[in-house]
């Protein structure tokens, strides 16, 4: 089994350190965990890791205990560690050979056959490095590796939602909102465009129209020059033709992306940054209550398809509650928020029916989280089934509330660049714990997922901490996860026996 060592710098994701792969072992055993951090002791002295000497050999110019890179697939890009398994001082390349018959351990045809070596009844063959062995001495630099290929985690879709209200340029406010923080996004959407698909969308309505969100950009990696164009042809909608003021249509404009989220196909989690100054509506002034629960089942209704919503304000005077941000934030996460307004402590009121119903939008939101009255019940005769003893079902709001409340939290400033470097930390955050073997050929054996160990950051997860969802998919869970999502955390590795494998020769 192999340590957390010699990892390959292929993988660049959220860190341009960060390196991860599977290295397999054709050894069993179990790395010895004394010592000091990374536990990789070297108990005899011979300045060659503990976990390394397992019978075989690596290339090791500069001594130090590891594996060099070296050039795997003969492409002259070193891009993993060199192993050395016939001890004839040249790389192993895409396998090992470890009886120096020219055919690589353990693989197998695409049709599922074995490769057999020549003169034992088989016809495929397969060179490791093209070298005669030379025998070697085994014990001194020693390693067995069958296949480097990579665990590669998913990443992350990123919809960077800006509200274009016309508070956002008020004239008034002690910053010129919009443009401070266009100021201090783009550098974090430039700075985090290789590890990161991200989107661009603003929205905005009016009296007359209430659009929603407008002209959202595609999802890439290196998406920042599109992004960039998008935001800077935008601004104050009370400018445009017709002069109106720009209203704050959230709940709507979080369902919009939500569904344009939805329709990518790419793999990997998917989030809308929303970042907001003041109280949602409808574009028609509901007043805070109506837009607030709108946009708490707008927000639901999301996460329960898939898609979270990070929540980031901006703290204008004119919010009726900023507490209510949080509450936002946990319906961004699929959670039940503790709000009074919409708990309705007390006797039963019925308040949103008879303030919101006159509301369209708010009707929609209602339906969306399944919350509007069932007709065969709720369609009685006047001064039937009212509230507070009738039949609360008939009377709920569109969002959903518990007493036990959520966790989840808003980040709300006034200082654009304490919001930019929220965001940023935030997002470099959103590390999935998913690790895909994809198209490389290579996948766990059934009823041998629990003969690996993996690797977060140099220490050992206990076995109860992942598992392998699949042949190619490994997922981080619990600690191990959460560990792995810290940003400053850049280091991943797995490690299976050989006969742990299937390695398919395409």
């Amino acid at each position: 089994m192999l340590a957390a060592r010699a990892r390959r710098a292929a993988s660049s994701l959220f860190a341009a350190t960060i390196a991860v792969g599977i290295a397999v072992a054709c050894t069993a055993g179990t790395l010895p965990t004394g010592g000091d951090p990374p536990f990789n002791p070297d108990t005899d002295g011979d300045d060659i890791d503990d976990g390394l000497l397992k019978g075989k050999c690596i290339l090791d110019e500069d001594g130090d205990g590891k594996p060099d890179p070296f050039d795997l697939n003969g492409d002259g890009n070193p891009d993993g560690p060199g192993f050395d398994s016939d001890c004839d001082l040249e790389g192993d390349g895409i396998g090992i050979d470890s009886n120096n018959d020219g055919i690589i351990d353990t693989i197998q045809n695409t049709d599922g056959s074995e490769v057999i070596a020549p003169g034992s009844g088989g016809g495929s063959s397969i060179a490791v490095d093209g070298n005669p062995s030379t025998g070697g001495t085994p014990g001194t630099s020693e390693y067995c590796s069958e296949a480097e290929v990579e665990f590669v985690p998913q990443i992350p879709t990123v919809l960077v939602l800006v509200d274009r209200s016309s508070s956002m340029f008020d004239a008034n406010a002690s910053t010129d909102f919009w443009r401070s923080l266009k100021a201090a996004v783009l550098p974090v959407i430039e700075g985090l465009q290789a590890d990161v698909r991200f989107g661009f969308a603003s929205y905005t309505g009016t009296s007359a129209t209430c659009s929603g969100m407008t002209a959202p950009t595609g999802f890439a990696v290196d998406n920042y020059t599109a992004i960039e164009a998008a935001y800077g042809a935008l601004g104050d909608p009370a400018l445009e033709p017709g002069g109106l003021n720009g209203e704050t249509p959230t709940a709507v404009a979080i369902e919009q992306g939500a569904a344009v989220l939805l329709a990518d196909d790419a793999p990997g989690d998917r989030y809308i940054l929303l970042v907001s100054d003041g109280d949602p509506d409808f574009c028609n002034n509901p007043g805070p209550t109506c837009g607030a629960d709108g946009l708490v089942a707008s927000l639901q209704a999301a996460a329960a398809a898939g898609v979270r919503t990070l929540v980031f304000g901006i703290d204008n005077p004119d919010i009726a509650d900023p507490a209510i941000f949080d509450f936002y934030a946990q319906a961004g996460m699929g959670e039940q928020p503790n709000w009074a307004g919409g708990l309705e402590i007390g006797p039963y009121t019925g308040k949103f029916q008879s303030e919101c119903s006159q509301y369209p939008d708010w009707v929609h939101f209602r339906t969306l989280t399944g919350n509007d009255p069932d007709p065969e019940t709720c369609n009685t005769p006047d001064g039937q089934n009212q509230p507070p003893e009738g039949n609360q079902d008939c009377y709920l709001p569109a969002g959903d509330y518990s007493t036990v409340g959520g966790t989840a939290t808003a980040f709300l400033s006034t200082d654009t660049a304490a919001l930019a470097e929220q965001i940023s930390s935030t997002v470099s955050g959103l590390k999935s714990c998913i690790f895909d073997l994809g198209d490389s050929g290579v996948s766990v054996k059934t009823g041998e997922e629990d003969t690996g160990e993996i690797f977060v950051q140099d220490e050992l997860i206990p076995q109860d901490q992942w598992r392998m969802n699949s042949a190619t998919v490994l997922e981080l869970l619990g600690e191990s996860c959460t560990k792995w999502q810290s940003p400053e955390v850049t280091k991943f590795f797995a490690g299976f026996p050989c006969e742990a494998l299937i390695i398919v020769v395409k």
